[in-house]
């Protein structure tokens, strides 16, 4: 996942991982690593200098979407994520909520599972969704944020 600040693009990878470049498509450094070896993939806002950051963690029971949020304004070898926040659990029958608890393994899932995974971000007329995978990688469900609803 990759965002601007000032002048360089950085990019998250897994596990939570930091990359940046001056060019956006050659040269990336390595920097600093957040979060925790389980951090599975993210979806990322930018809202000023606040990185926001959505995800999920393998191992979780049931694994579901995750908050931080990260102050861009220090020296990017100084970043640290927020106090993390559950944002999303798995509620209705189409997301797993009707299958046993059971923790998360990484990779990919065959079958409808109690887990929500996959966060990706959407923005549209002023407003930002929310897209996860459902049951595992069952389906795609979307909700809104409204926390950045303008």
């Amino acid at each position: 996942r990759v965002f601007q600040w000032q002048a360089w693009t950085y990019a998250l990878g897994m596990p939570g991982i930091f990359y940046r470049s001056a060019n956006g498509f050659t040269n990336f450094e390595i920097g600093p690593m957040l979060f925790n070896q389980n951090m599975r993939h993210a979806a990322l806002k930018r809202v000023g200098h606040m990185l926001h950051v959505f995800y999920s963690q393998a191992g979780d029971c049931p694994e579901h979407i995750l908050h931080a949020a990260i102050d861009l304004r220090p020296d990017w070898m100084q970043w640290r994520e927020s106090s993390v926040q559950s944002v999303l659990q798995p509620v209705e029958a189409y997301e797993g909520a009707d299958l046993p608890l059971t923790p998360s393994q990484r990779g990919a899932i065959h079958q409808r599972v109690r887990q929500l995974r996959d966060p990706a971000i959407f923005d549209e007329d002023a407003h930002t969704y929310l897209l996860y995978s459902v049951a595992g990688e069952s389906g795609i469900a979307i909700a809104e944020i409204e926390e950045f609803a303008q």
